[in-house]
C-alpha cells in the first residue's frame, strides 16, 4: 500500500447516513471494533488499531431514490410478507446498484422516519407539506404502502378478535 492509501484509510468517516460496507473494490476501509485493523504507517512498518469504530459506506441520493423505488414497485409484496420482501429488497438492490448493504428495512425505514419528521415540521411552520426532491416523493409512495399494511393488519386483529368472541 502506498503513503497516499495509508492517509486514506486513517481518516475516519463520521455522519448518520452511513451505511454497509462495499464488498467490491475501493478505496473504502471497513474497521470493525472486534478484529484489530492493520494500517500501514510506512512502508513496511505495520501498526495494529483496535479503538477504531466500524466504518460503512454512504448512499449516494440517488442510490436511495432508488432502493426506496424498488420498495415502492414491489409493494404488494410487503403487504404479503414483510420478511421475505426486506430480504428480497436487500438482494434486488445489492445487485442492481452493486453496492452491498446488510438490511434494507433499516435504512428504507430510518429515511422513511427522517421524512415523516421533516414533514410534521413542515406542517407546524406552514401548514402545507412539501415533496420537494424525487426521494421525497418516492419516501411519501413507500409512506403509504406502511400504512396500508399498518391498516390491513389492524383489520386482520379486529376481525380475529370478532371471533374469538362469537
Amino acid at each position: 500500500m502506498n503513503p497516499q492509501d495509508a492517509a486514506e484509510v486513517s481518516t475516519p468517516i463520521s455522519g448518520s447516513e452511513h451505511l454497509a460496507p462495499s464488498p467490491k473494490p475501493s478505496n473504502d476501509i471497513t474497521l470493525s471494533a472486534q478484529e484489530p485493523s492493520i494500517i500501514p504507517v510506512t512502508e513496511g512498518e505495520i501498526h495494529t488499531d483496535t479503538h477504531q469504530p466500524r466504518q460503512r459506506a454512504s448512499l449516494t441520493e440517488s442510490e436511495r431514490l432508488l432502493l426506496v423505488r424498488l420498495c415502492c414497485s414491489r409493494g404488494e409484496e410487503y403487504l404479503q410478507g414483510k420478511e421475505r420482501f426486506w430480504i428480497r429488497q436487500t438482494e434486488e438492490f445489492n445487485r442492481t446498484s452493486g453496492k452491498s448493504i446488510a438490511n434494507a428495512r433499516t435504512i428504507v425505514m430510518r429515511m422513511l422516519k427522517q421524512y415523516k419528521t421533516k414533514c410534521s415540521k413542515d406542517t407546524q411552520a406552514s401548514g402545507t407539506v412539501f415533496a420537494e426532491t424525487e426521494l421525497d416523493q418516492a419516501l411519501n409512495g413507500w409512506n403509504a404502502w406502511v400504512v396500508r399494511a399498518e391498516r390491513e393488519k389492524a383489520a386482520k386483529r379486529l376481525a380475529e378478535e370478532e371471533e374469538k368472541a362469537e
